[in-house]
């Protein structure tokens, strides 16, 4: 877990969604007993596609797709039926007023989950024109495959174990007015130069890392699901004798 804990930059919740989906499954798979005959593994498949859209006050606008396989899918649903359940876990723990229009939508016949949301204080203004945002764990290794002005196109295929694959697809598009555009592979950010308007307070400017709280209660969320199926409520102590009955 201390692992995960270290995501605390990335801006994005199909990461949590991702987390949260694997520790189930995991935690199912591994109480099932091998049958002594060797049999391929099932191979849970998992597409996430993010678009941030950032505006010039540091806002973001970021819409997320994550698609199953058929199996990864039936798993998800019978575990989170209906989907509020799954909602309930992403809900943030902390500052619930940096994310706003927060939904999650599945489309069942496409065996895909969508979420929209905005995000204020995606991108970080450090001072004198420079802007800041974490787009990946440090040490990620999140691939930059593409950039063309101001949008920069990322990718990754994450292995865990033998059981899961995870293809993550991210556009972060920036402000059009966006200068000197480098991307920080070794610490997940991208920087960039860009004006502040004269009215802006930097009091007003969030810190990123926000969806930090959807990953940290997702996180938080994930031994509490694990046990959801081992929990069993202590009964409750016999009652007292009754008293003697006098002669």
């Amino acid at each position: 877990m201390g692992g995960m804990l270290k995501c605390r930059k990335v801006v994005g919740v199909s990461l949590a969604i991702i987390l949260l989906f694997i520790a189930f499954v995991g935690s199912v798979s591994h109480a099932q007993i091998r049958p002594p005959t060797v049999q391929p593994p099932t191979v849970y498949e998992i597409q996430g596609v993010r678009t941030i859209n950032v505006l010039d006050t540091g806002v973001a606008e970021v819409k997320e797709e994550i698609k199953f396989s058929a199996q990864a899918y039936i798993a998800f649903k019978k575990d989170y039926n209906p989907l509020s359940t799954f909602v309930r876990e992403l809900e943030p723990r902390t500052n619930p007023e940096q994310i706003e229009n927060l939904s999650i939508n599945a489309d069942d016949a496409n065996n895909k989950l969508t979420a929209t949301y905005t995000l204020l204080g995606a991108a970080v203004y450090k001072g004198n024109g420079l802007w800041e945002i974490g787009i990946a764990e440090p040490g990620g290794k999140l691939t930059l495959t593409a950039q063309h002005g101001n949008t920069l196109v990322f990718a990754n295929v994450y292995g865990v174990g033998e059981d899961y694959k995870l293809m993550e697809t991210v556009t972060v598009n920036l402000p059009a007015g966006a200068k000197n555009v480098k991307y920080r592979e070794d610490e997940g950010k991208i920087t960039y130069e860009l004006s502040v308007n004269a009215g802006a307070s930097s009091d007003n400017m969030m810190y990123a890392g926000i969806v930090l709280m959807l990953i940290g209660g997702a996180i938080i969320a994930v031994p509490n699901m694990k046990k959801r199926g081992e929990y069993r409520p202590t009964p409750p102590p016999p009652p007292p004798p009754p008293p003697p009955v006098s002669s």
